[in-house]
């Protein structure tokens, strides 16, 4: 089922695109519209992922409704720009009617690259849905744009940093400890690949090779071998994208034993030089595939060795009896005249695809991990402003960003400290109240009185929690939410979720190898969701503002009945420890007691990830909380807390 793109009414004059080869293709995909005006989130509200039943477009226009429909479903042909035929050109007899002369002609002047089909819907998308698209393409190990061209292509093209935020990986390190992080904030190696003239060999497919191996069919990087893969790009050259290589720890899969990053830059590198600056000092190695070598060609090559960490030449010159071919130029080689390592100066010309990625590989397993300086894209984008490009984070998106981490100031002391000093109303207190109402709901089932014990307790309760007053974290937080401006409210809201999660990745990262295993599946954080080699669909879901109270009681339910567990297990400790004639050895006897005492580490530690995990859902409960014990007592004025909540719904 197709969706309808909303349009949202906007105040300013909308500015044509200039009558170019980029204007065309985004008008014959129906996006001109949204050049000024972008698609949101709200636009793939009504995707139906209820069916797996895949309708082929019929025409140019329905392209980015069914990439982001299929995309939704994680599906590997999302980004497949086949339509349907509606019309036979040909008759009855097998001739072509007069009237439908030159139709095969059409039919080849409207095929689109599935390259440009992506940029264009990256250029048309807001911030928000761009980085819903990057995580759900990661999550099918498609390549992510980093540096996205301009549609004017007098203006300088734009980083990428904030959709690549919400990219969570999982790999294990060379010590076989399972890794969490977020990919634009983690260090890690960057591998660039440029194109300088004609290649004889298709650039992106050695990549694929490289990254997945030789018998896999995963398609990380558009190439020439896919569908649609032949049509010459109008729009995505200076696209830059990104492909994440992330060791699962079983040494029979595996190709490398550490993770990495590969940069693709789309088009011939002389025609971007931004990016190819950018690439040079950014990168760990920078890989060249050269297919013509003049003098243009030796200065940039000159230029890329002076700039980048490591170098691999790659001549890839297709076609004989050209003057001044790659391997060699006034009677030098290319090694001689760059100076270079015998290593580092590939013969790819007469090799085949499969046969260049295996000569790269074995140079990438001698460099990974020890050879190559790690980056974090944070980094690169600072790189990126001062070259000259355009950095997606405006300085709304920065202010949102610096008010969330004067909330989350103390989170580095632990989670328990920060809830139990910022959000208090979810603490002690609020426990035991949970507590006695469950006492007086069995009460009433059996239909006897309350005890008026359970009615003084829980009166003081109440009185000492209408005491309450705002800590500085939910006064900001309340205030933020108050923002007229939405996109500076939805940046904030985005941005605290990323945090709380990106905070318990590095939590979880703490953990001891023997403990992590166990946490793994305690910890209530969508690591594996949005996990670039993950093959989940499951998506977790923010609580509704609305069910605040309900939220809270079940929480203490569980916890209860940890702590209960807890009580037992320290119960079957000493039990063990003052019962010895039930060992056969004291050999036994310590091993046992040693069993009991990790386990009740583990649950303790268990216990405390389960309820002390900090998520953007306990500020809104504490909101809720705020309004629920104050709105009668007069001491806050939060009559404005209920507009706010269904505002934000």
């Amino acid at each position: 089922m197709s969706f309808k793109l909303t349009k949202k009414p906007s105040s300013k004059k909308k500015r044509p695109l200039k009558d170019n080869a980029q204007a065309d293709i985004l008008h014959k995909l129906g996006l001109e519209a949204y050049s000024t005006r972008q698609l949101d989130s709200a636009s793939v509200s009504n995707i139906n992922t209820w069916t797996l039943e895949d309708k082929q477009p019929l025409e140019l226009k329905d392209l980015p409704n069914t990439f982001l429909r299929r995309l939704w479903l994680l599906s590997e042909d999302a980004r497949s720009t086949c339509c349907q035929t509606q019309l036979d050109p040909f008759n009855e007899d097998g001739k072509q009617p007069e009237g439908k002369l030159g139709s095969s002609e059409e039919k080849t002047t409207n095929a689109i690259n599935p390259l440009d089909l992506v940029t264009s819907v990256f250029m048309s998308a807001d911030p928000f849905l761009q980085q819903e698209i990057a995580v759900r393409m990661t999550q099918c190990k498609f390549a992510v744009p980093l540096v996205l061209p301009n549609a004017d292509p007098e203006k300088p093209s734009q980083f990428l940093l904030w959709p690549l935020r919400a990219v969570l990986g999982q790999w294990r390190s060379t010590n076989g400890r399972v890794q969490n992080g977020n990919l634009a904030s983690t260090p890690l190696p960057i591998i660039s690949c440029i194109k300088l003239g004609r290649c004889s060999v298709s650039k992106s497919q050695v990549l694929n090779y490289v990254l997945t191996g030789l018998k896999s069919s995963k398609n990380t990087f558009i190439h020439k071998g896919m569908d649609g893969g032949q049509v010459p790009r109008r729009l995505s050259n200076g696209l830059v994208e990104l492909g994440w290589y992330l060791p699962t720890g079983d040494i029979d899969r595996d190709i490398y034993q550490a993770p990495f990053v590969i940069s693709n830059l789309r088009g011939d590198a002389s025609n971007h030089e931004r990016c190819l600056k950018l690439l040079c000092q950014t990168s760990s190695a920078l890989i060249i595939f050269c297919g013509d070598f003049k003098e243009k060609e030796k200065q940039l090559l000159e230029s890329c060795k002076a700039m980048a960490s490591k170098l691999i030449l790659i001549d890839v010159y297709g076609t004989e009896g050209e003057e001044n071919t790659t391997m060699e130029y006034s009677g030098q080689s290319l090694q001689e005249c760059l100076w270079l390592p015998k290593e580092s100066v590939l013969s790819g010309s007469t090799l085949s695809e499969e046969e260049v990625a295996n000569k790269l590989c074995e140079i990438l397993k001698s460099w990974v991990p020890d050879s190559l300086k790690p980056i974090t894209l944070e980094a690169a984008a600072k790189l990126a402003f001062d070259i000259g490009l355009n950095v997606d984070e405006s300085p709304v998106c920065k202010k949102a960003m610096a008010t969330v981490e004067e909330i989350l100031k103390g989170l580095d002391e632990g989670s328990v400290e920060f809830q139990q000093k910022q959000l208090p109303l979810q603490g002690h207190l609020w426990h035991r109240l949970a507590e006695i109402d469950k006492e007086e709901s069995k009460l009433r089932k059996s239909e006897k009185e309350t005890e008026p014990q359970l009615q003084e307790e829980k009166k003081d309760i109440l009185a000492e929690l209408k005491r309450y007053k705002m800590t500085p974290a939910m006064k900001i937080f309340i205030d933020t939410l108050l923002t007229k401006d939405k996109i500076q409210r939805t940046y904030f809201l985005t941005w605290l979720k990323l945090r709380l999660q990106l905070h318990q990745t590095e939590k979880l990262n703490s953990f001891p190898e023997s403990q992590t295993e166990n946490l793994e599946h305690e910890a209530d954080i969508s690591v594996d969701s949005d996990s670039f080699w993950t093959d989940s669909e499951e998506e977790t879901e923010e609580q509704p503002v609305n069910n605040e109270g309900s939220d809270v009681v079940q929480c203490c339910k569980t916890t209860q009945e940890e702590e209960q567990h807890l009580h037992n297990t320290e119960n079957a400790t000493e039990h063990l420890e003052s019962t010895p004639d039930l060992l056969n050895s004291n050999k036994e006897q310590l091993h046992i007691k040693d069993s009991c005492e990790v386990a009740k580490a583990l649950h303790s530690q268990s216990l405390e990830s389960k309820t002390y995990n900090l998520g953007i859902e306990h500020f809104f409960r504490e909101m809720g909380l705020i309004f629920e014990l104050t709105h009668m007592s007069g001491s806050q004025n939060v009559l404005r807390l209920p507009k706010l909540a269904v505002d934000l719904l």
